[in-house]
């Protein structure tokens, strides 16, 4: 495959940027495409972390969106492992963390979300910690197991899931979510209710209107206390207070960011050579009337599925591309 000097640069190595580089070669573009990332894994699903590949059932191999044949079949550059340090709008060149620098044609910020951190004493213990990569996985497999005390903060898709999971491997589990219900930011009362049942009838402790005010321990986590004087002995604790969006890159380059980096209907920001997509990205709604960001995998494949279709209507395809995906540094 012959290519143009140019390139489309990906930041982020998630969903939405392997999506996007998938797209930009079968549509046409004939430059160079390269997918920069921070973690040291090829573009994955998301999703069966905090379900097969927790409980065991999937091996991580199972979790790549291509294999690493394609990406050399269709000359698409994997950068893993490097995270990106800033942007040069000027010069179309952005900067890694290894002190080297590549140009772009054009760049798409697909820089995905991080975990909200929860500031709370003892928050730092060790057995608390987050879910959101492969590796959050492989440490928490390390540390449950049949009998191990797990408290989950957070009633959300990923903490109901991963409490799901640890009943199912004998594990004693509390669920305690600070608001009236459960997926209360995601769902209906009734749905909300039908889940909270669920878990109940599986063993899970899952507390309402729970205010956390610290984790008890000398190193190791031992305890969760409530604002009411309860303690939840734990060996282990899992945070599930919502994500954060990775806009970092942008509001140091001048990209316009709220909640979100800001885009149009084919995920443009205002800058013409510098598209955002995925759930870092924030575009207009008919149906919200307004702006939002939504977090889910629907939303990435769509907004990398309509970038490509632009490229090419616009005579773009011609030229090369430059994606960087998920490869802000939290």
């Amino acid at each position: 495959m012959a290519l143009s000097n140019e390139r489309a640069l990906i930041i982020g190595a998630g969903q939405a940027g392997g999506e996007s580089a998938v797209q930009l070669r079968q549509n046409g573009w004939k430059g160079a495409i390269d997918l920069v990332g921070a973690e040291q894994y090829a573009p994955y699903h998301r999703p069966p972390l905090s379900k097969a590949y927790l409980s065991g059932s999937t091996s991580v191999d199972r979790l790549f969106l291509k294999p690493h044949s394609y990406y050399e079949d269709e000359k698409i550059g994997l950068r893993l492992g490097v995270p990106v340090t800033a942007i040069d709008r000027l010069s179309g060149r952005v900067s890694l963390e290894n002190g080297s620098t590549v140009a772009y044609k054009k760049l798409f910020l697909a820089t995905g979300t991080r975990p909200r951190l929860l500031d709370l004493p003892g928050a730092s213990l060790d057995g608390v910690g987050y879910l959101r990569g492969i590796d959050d996985v492989k440490q928490l497999r390390q540390l449950i197991g049949s009998g191990t005390r797990l408290v989950v903060v957070g009633g959300g898709y990923v903490g109901l899931e991963v409490a799901a999971i640890a009943r199912k491997l004998g594990m004693s589990v509390t669920v305690l979510e600070a608001g009236d219900r459960v997926l209360g930011r995601v769902t209906s009362p009734l749905v909300s209710e039908f889940y909270t049942r669920l878990h109940r009838a599986n063993g899970v402790d899952v507390v309402l209107n729970a205010e956390l005010v610290k984790f008890r321990g000398d190193q190791h986590v031992e305890a969760a206390v409530l604002e009411n004087g309860r303690e939840i002995p734990c060996d282990v604790a899992v945070i599930d207070i919502g994500v954060v969006a990775n806009k970092e890159l942008a509001i140091d380059a001048g990209i316009d960011t709220d909640n979100g980096i800001l885009v149009d209907d084919f995920m443009r920001t205002r800058d013409p050579d510098i598209y955002a997509i995925g759930d870092c990205a924030r575009g207009w709604s008919d149906f919200a009337g307004g702006h939002i960001r939504l977090e889910s995998v629907a939303n990435a494949l769509e907004g990398s599925d309509r970038r490509a279709p632009r490229l090419r209507r616009s005579g773009e395809a011609a030229g090369s591309a430059v994606v960087l995906v998920g490869s802000v540094r939290p």
